[in-house]
């Protein structure tokens, strides 16, 4: 009997410590001193943060509650619930990044498979991004683990073309991010960068101080950065008082800092660091995903120290960003008509060909010479493709150093011709026929969007496959494709007889929108960066040896 009793003291003593020590918690909650429990504030029930902190020790014994609770949601379709534990989880254990990485991932991949329409499943993946960029960082700054699983996001979930609603949530992705930025240049940028000054500096600025008067006179605070960028929806009144004549310089100010704290406050990115990515990993268009995935997986590591790294997780998936925005990084877009269309962005070759050079030299394997052997095949073909005929043979010229040619190709021009053959594995008349034809339909298409030189490029493409096939069959009439001015005729016929932007069939329809072939590069072109090459003569075809006897001696 005594022994039990002693147990139930030793039991209560126990408690009653415990409790004093809670007691202490939450008098260190309510000054203020506790930050673990409840970031977001909101987010997490009173009842659930009162319970958390008097628990103490045993608060894991809630969270593991919760998740079984969220994973059984989840299962049942019941999303929006999953949602609110996802918040309740991540407030609960702020400092753990891999929890907020799962979730995000679990968001834009799981749940977000669940909806049929991609305007739902954009919902989903935007959630993702924000739980991780505006609370994930918040909580852990810096952090890779989150920052890889945003870049991912990028990746995999709105570059890439893994889903089908991909080049929706690409539109979409883009018409956020011009709120705030109009052409996604590094010009932009650092415009930007500059106006992003304090509101106090802001009020010194001269006319700034009179517009915000004028602004609060018909109840708008022009010092809030959203009510300055939502000007298209102020009344008629408030457009008069605050778009006079005399206020057109101040407005421009004010108009240039809204878009700087949009990108800051919105999009959670410094300019000074959007503008640094550029310059050692672009250039790109920052209106586009790609760039986001590079901006979150490189974070402060320098294009020096990303190259030497090799294929590591987070070198691998800027490298893929990189290649992704050679594909589809440059956005054509008029906001009248809605024309929104992605292309390539021939001025990250250089870069990647950077890399892959110092890849090569201290990194060399059969997996990345087989990468580096398709990015330049690729190259060559994209870099002709767009008139730029010095520079695709250039790196032809760097490609015929490190690689022997395909059987039968000796020369640049069968070179180029046996890529486009490659696309469409055509091997006779009628499949060279729809080739040109599919060249020549580009090369208009091109010219409608008002890109001549990518015109000009496939029209070349269009005419060197045209001359290499008159001149195999000139021997059989029967064989030989129609007057190649013939052929320009009917692919401009067809395209004008498809569904179209007005401002494209504009174009097109001009009287002088002809292409004309002939060589390129001239001072018209933009010239095109092909890297710095460091590591030239790295002696590829001797590492390929090496690597064989390593594997023999295996």
């Amino acid at each position: 009997m005594e022994h039990r009793q002693v147990k139930l003291s030793v039991a209560v003593a126990g408690l009653v410590v415990f409790m004093f020590w809670n007691m202490r918690c939450l008098e260190a909650g309510r000054n203020g001193d506790v930050t673990d429990a409840g970031p977001g504030g909101s987010r997490v029930p009173p009842t659930l943060a009162l319970t958390t902190f008097a628990l103490g020790p045993l608060r894991g014994l809630i969270v593991d509650a919760l998740w079984w609770r969220m994973i059984q949601h989840q299962d049942e379709g019941n999303h929006f619930e999953t949602m609110q534990l996802t918040e309740w989880i991540t407030a609960l254990q702020p400092r753990f990044p891999q929890v907020w990485a799962f979730h995000a991932w679990n968001l834009s991949y799981n749940v977000a498979h669940e909806f049929a329409d991609p305007d739902t499943r954009w919902q989903w993946i935007q959630r993702s991004i924000r739980l991780l960029r505006d609370d994930g960082l918040r909580y852990n700054p810096g952090s890779l683990v989150i920052r890889k699983q945003l870049a991912s996001i990028f990746l995999d979930r709105i570059c890439r073309r893994g889903d089908p609603g991909q080049k929706f949530f690409q539109r979409n992705w883009a018409l956020q991010v011009m709120l705030f930025l109009e052409d996604g240049s590094a010009e932009e940028i650092g415009r930007l960068r500059d106006a992003a000054v304090s509101a106090e500096e802001l009020a010194k600025r001269p006319g700034v101080a009179a517009l915000v008067s004028a602004g609060r006179t018909v109840g708008l605070d022009l010092t809030d950065f959203r009510v300055v960028l939502a000007g298209s929806t102020w009344t008629d009144g408030q457009k008069q008082a605050c778009e006079l004549p005399e206020h057109a310089p101040a407005l421009r100010d004010l108009h240039q800092w809204a878009r700087a704290q949009g990108v800051s406050v919105e999009l959670g990115m410094n300019l000074g660091q959007m503008l640094r990515i550029d310059s050692e990993y672009g250039p790109f268009d920052w209106r586009l995903p790609q760039a986001h995935a590079v901006y979150w997986a490189a974070g402060e590591t320098t294009f020096a120290e990303f190259a030497s790294q090799g294929e590591q997780i987070q070198g691998t998936m800027i490298r893929q960003a990189m290649e992704e925005a050679l594909h589809n990084g440059r956005l054509l877009y008029d906001s009248t008509s809605g024309f929104f269309m992605t292309t390539n962005n021939l001025q990250v070759v250089g870069r990647i060909h950077d890399y892959y050079d110092v890849l090569m030299q201290g990194d060399f394997s059969e997996h990345t010479d087989e990468l580096h052997r398709a990015f330049l095949e690729e190259a060559i073909a994209v870099v002709y493709s767009f008139n730029h005929d010095a520079a695709a043979r250039e790196l032809f010229g760097h490609y015929v150093e490190d690689y022997p040619l395909p059987p039968g190709v000796t020369t640049f021009e069968a070179f180029v011709a046996a890529q486009m053959h490659r696309v469409v594995n055509a091997r006779n008349f009628r499949e060279t026929g729809s080739v040109v034809h599919a060249a020549l339909f580009q090369a208009y298409f091109w010219l409608s969007t008002g890109d001549s030189q990518r015109a000009k490029g496939y029209a070349r493409m269009a005419k060197l496959l045209w001359d290499r096939h008159q001149r195999r069959v000139a021997h059989a009439p029967e064989r030989q494709l129609p007057p190649f001015d013939d052929m320009k005729a009917a692919a401009r016929s067809r395209l004008l007889s498809r569904e179209m932007a007005p401002v494209l069939r504009g174009r097109l329809k001009n009287a002088a929108a002809e292409i004309e072939v002939g060589a390129g590069d001239g001072h018209e072109v933009e010239s095109v960066y092909l890297g710095e090459h460091a590591a030239r003569g790295h002696g590829l075809k001797e590492k390929r040896l090496q690597a064989d006897d390593r594997a023999r001696e295996h």
